[in-house]
């Protein structure tokens, strides 16, 4: 027997303000039907048959009659269509064990009871638009061929989704959990959507996403937890909220997890392994740890409230109800794959209460970022490098020897648009600074990232981007000439106090120079050898009176080139002091 779904024609219930659909055969639904009535219906369905009721209230007691009469020899449900739109099932409802070859639909249905829908097997669409489950729920070991549709049930109770598989995706979209929802070793072959639902508190736990999963814009007011969860595609979390401690991750996703303009209140925990993460314009109001594989994290605008951590990590591992052990990264696409985890910018973020470990920054972007001198680094914190020596044999002038330090990528971006520094290269992602890229606004960077190593006592750390923040300054447009003309003496003679070796070549060259000149044009008669005149200056040099050359005469011109190198000389040897211990300091 087949029974249709209610339609504009289908008969409904003959009692007064009931539009129940009526049972085949009767003017009666299935609530008002008398037990004859009911009892002939048991008696017409076979297994296979659809079922609609739609409108009315189905009891217990009668619908698991319904269900029983619908059992083959092997004991297994079977329906074909089955339809309940807008009913209301009283008492405790159990579907285990259904098999339902057509469209099943609960649009609109109550349960006012627990349910309880275990080894199931929908094999088109189901459909739960609306529905209210105002007891425990239970989805157990079913399998979806198709698609489901959750979107704006209510769950009023705690509600359980384990072993499930789902074929052709989900759609909770606009879903309310009251309560506790729990996911667990859950497969979603298609998206899982979870756009704009409401939690109390969620877990998942060993689920597999193969077609992406989206938590945008919904909001979680209790604890989050989701964790060993595997996502083939994007991970999307823009706009959600959390007003509580949440535990996201152990998380491996092959494309993208997507958390732009989300709020998190609560002490959080990001363990991600994935190509890239978006943290753009999120702001975090309690303590963060961001434990990160591989991926390349995006933080534009984010605001860091309280001590954060944005670390890379070795492996993730993850400990819950279906056991423990260390998250599976071969689904990482092969080109993705980094020893550290990096950054690509920090433009708007309040960087005072960060601190960055085991991370790599040769790609990041921190012009305009806040309080990027309170910014704490320890561990294997990576910075870009410069180009390396060029030597043109036919063109001598057209070499290039330049100091090996580290550089950050705005100083990369500044010279490789520069013609002087055609080594330089173009970062592959050019920043969307609202200012245009200076030398004034790189040399606030590198006095930013001074000023931080400075304060955590890393003097040989700060060295480098000293010597950057002196670099810029040097090619400052803003700079009168005279004071730019000092900082290039200061680059030539020293490498701004961090070059020992410039220094002592400097020092030896001046002292040979002034040497010559003595010997050519310094003395009045009876001039020594050039090798007695060097002898001597370098004497002058080292000691605090001047030494004296038996038989000669020295002229003004002589003596001046002594005073000038007794001035001069202590000055070459300070900076050669003062670069060694810059770079052995603690």
């Amino acid at each position: 027997m087949y029974v249709s779904y209610p339609g504009p024609n289908q008969r409904v219930c003959n009692f007064d303000g009931c539009d129940g659909t009526a049972l085949p055969e009767t003017q009666e639904c299935l609530e008002h039907a008398n037990e004859t009535s009911f009892d002939e219906f048991i008696d017409s369905i076979r297994p296979g048959d659809s079922i609609a009721f739609r409108g009315t209230q189905i009891h217990a007691d009668r619908f698991h009659r319904i269900l029983s009469a619908l059992r083959d020899e092997r004991g297994e449900i079977k329906l074909g269509d089955a339809s309940f739109q807008k009913s209301v099932f009283l008492g405790h409802i159990s579907f285990d064990t259904a098999s339902i070859q057509g469209n099943c639909t609960f649009s609109g249905v109550t349960f006012t009871k627990t349910a309880s829908f275990s080894r199931i097997h929908f094999s088109e669409r189901a459909i739960f638009l609306g529905t209210e489950f105002n007891a425990p729920a239970k989805f157990a070991k079913i399998t979806f061929d198709k698609i489901a549709f959750f979107r704006g049930a209510v769950f009023h109770d705690a509600v359980i989704f384990t072993e499930i598989d789902m074929q052709e995706g989900v759609k909770f979209a606009g879903a309310r959990f009251v309560k506790t929802a729990r996911f667990t070793e859950a497969t979603f072959q298609g998206r899982a959507s979870f756009k704009q639902c409401q939690f109390e508190n969620a877990t998942f736990e060993s689920c597999r996403f193969k077609s992406g999963l989206s938590f945008s814009e919904s909001e979680t007011t209790g604890s989050f937890k989701i964790s060993a969860a595997y996502v083939t595609g994007s991970l999307n979390a823009s706009q959600a909220k959390f007003r509580a401690d949440c535990q996201f991750g152990p998380v491996l996703s092959t494309h993208e997890i997507n958390a732009t303009d989300s709020l998190w209140e609560g002490r959080t925990t990001l363990s991600i392994a994935a190509p890239r993460m978006d943290l753009s314009w999120s702001r975090f109001n309690d303590s963060l740890r961001v434990n990160a594989r591989h991926a390349t994290l995006t933080c534009e605008g984010t605001r860091f409230d309280t001590s954060s951590i944005l670390a890379g990590a070795f492996e993730l591992r993850f400990s819950n109800s279906t056991g423990s052990g260390v998250l599976d990264e071969q689904q990482i696409p092969e080109g993705s794959i980094r020893d550290l985890p990096s950054i690509s910018t920090f433009r708007g973020a309040d960087l005072s209460n960060l601190t960055l470990v085991d991370i790599d920054l040769s790609k990041c972007y921190f012009i305009e970022s806040h309080n990027l001198d309170k910014v704490i680094m320890d561990g294997d914190v990576r910075f870009a490098s410069t180009p390396p020596k060029r030597i043109t044999w036919k063109n001598p002038i057209q070499s290039r020897f330049w100091t090996t330090r580290k550089v950050v990528v705005e100083e990369q971006h500044w010279r490789a648009n520069t013609d002087e520094s055609r080594d330089w290269p173009m970062p592959r992602r050019s920043p969307s600074a609202r200012k245009p890229m200076t030398a004034e606004s790189v040399a606030n960077v590198y006095r930013s990232l001074r000023r931080s190593q400075e304060e955590s006592k890393n003097q040989p750390g700060a060295a480098d981007f000293y010597y950057g923040e002196m670099e810029m300054r040097r090619h400052a447009k803003n700079l009168p000439v005279s004071e730019r003309l000092i900082i290039s003496l200061y680059w030539a003679i020293s490498g701004y106090g961090l070059r020992a070796s410039r220094s002592i070549l400097s020092l030896v060259l001046l002292t040979f120079t002034t040497s010559w000149l003595a010997y050519s044009f310094g003395f009045s008669k009876n001039s020594p050898t050039y090798l007695q005149t060097t002898v001597h200056y370098l004497e002058n040099l080292v000691s605090l009176r001047s030494a004296t050359l038996q038989g000669v005469q020295v002229n003004t011109f002589g003596a001046s080139l002594n005073i000038f190198l007794k001035v001069v000389g202590p000055v070459f040897l300070g900076l050669s002091v003062l670069a060694v211990r810059n770079r052995v300091r603690r």
